[in-house]
């Protein structure tokens, strides 16, 4: 999605990748609309040129082998920074047009580390159907972004950081300026163990009956131990803790639901008298917020673990997919 060219109706349309071009103009001190004009123009002039051409050169333009200039004609594509794929526009950020991002001097590394992040963020909210907030993104959380942002190289960590801008730029107080400071405090390797942490949550939980599957993923109780020490869980160097079910809390419906995944996990009460009370471990709030970046899938065997305890102990688990 994205910056998007209806070649019929040469109609745009507006979302993320927009909001986020607003965004780094409004912070930077650069001209919001001149960029977006400059993709908008490109995007008319190559649909007109669209109209005109053959069928082969149909062809190659929609694969981006060429491109459209009014003083060459057809050229191979590389459209000053504006990169055209399958009609879709989409801007590209270049230190260059920002002098002085960077108190007042031009770090070349910072700069090149933060403006790669946010090319990356670009790319995610080029795909992204998600409409964003009409909130703006604050100044404060947008430049303790950028200075976290600008001291990571690897690409790892340069898409995460993608991650959380884009998130933001969705939807505003996503991530919390604690959790920025959070997050520039990791390591490559703490973030992965992290993040391979997300495909054991269940409603910011993880369920510690389910042993085999936690244990054969280097999550047993020392795994989890390590997560705490890291700030991410919490309850797990005492007994645990008890993640509390009532069937009481949805009234005579006689059950409690869980959204997981693609997943609608419903636990079901033969009796609305009687609770259901796992062992388990809790995210933190720094953990829940850390888990928006995640996009790994739940482990099954995990989850069909998780289900045989809670069915070992009388209820009933049903478990509906559900739409994309």
């Amino acid at each position: 999605m994205g910056l998007k060219i209806d070649i019929d109706s040469k109609s745009f349309e507006i979302n993320g990748l927009t909001k986020l071009v607003k965004t780094i103009a409004t912070m930077l001190g650069h001209d919001v609309g001149s960029k977006q004009k400059v993709c908008e123009a490109k995007a008319l002039r190559t649909t007109q040129l669209i109209k005109l051409q053959t069928n082969e050169e149909v062809k190659k333009i929609l694969n981006g082998e060429l491109a459209y200039d009014l003083e060459k004609g057809l050229v191979h594509s590389n459209i000053d920074r504006c990169a055209f794929d399958m009609g879709r526009i989409m801007p590209t950020f270049d230190p260059n047009e920002y002098p002085d991002t960077l108190s007042g001097k031009n770090d070349i590394r910072k700069d090149s580390n933060t403006f790669k992040a946010i090319n990356l963020a670009a790319e995610i909210l080029s795909e992204s159907t998600t409409k964003p907030s009409e909130e703006p993104v604050e100044e404060d959380w947008f430049f303790s972004w950028r200075e976290a942002a600008s001291g990571f190289s690897s690409d790892y960590m340069k898409k995460l950081w993608a991650e959380v801008l884009a998130g933001e730029v969705l939807a505003p107080k996503t991530f919390s300026l604690r959790t920025l400071e959070y997050l520039r405090t990791l390591s490559q390797d703490e973030a992965e163990t992290i993040n391979k942490l997300s495909s054991f949550i269940i409603g910011s939980r993880v369920y510690t009956d389910a042993k085999n599957s936690l244990e054969a993923n280097d999550l047993g109780f020392h795994g989890c131990l390590q997560l705490q020490d890291l700030g991410i869980l919490q309850g797990v160097n005492s007994a645990g803790l008890r993640g509390v079910f009532d069937s009481n809390l949805t009234s005579d419906k006689q059950y409690v639901t869980q959204v997981v995944a693609k997943n609608l996990i419903m636990l079901l009460f033969s009796d609305v008298k009687r609770n259901f009370s796992p062992s388990c471990y809790a995210l933190t709030k720094t953990g829940q917020e850390i888990m928006n970046l995640s996009k790994l899938p739940l482990n099954e065997a995990y989850l069909e673990e998780v289900k045989s305890t809670i069915e070992k102990q009388g209820f009933k688990i049903v478990t509906h997919l559900l739409a994309s």
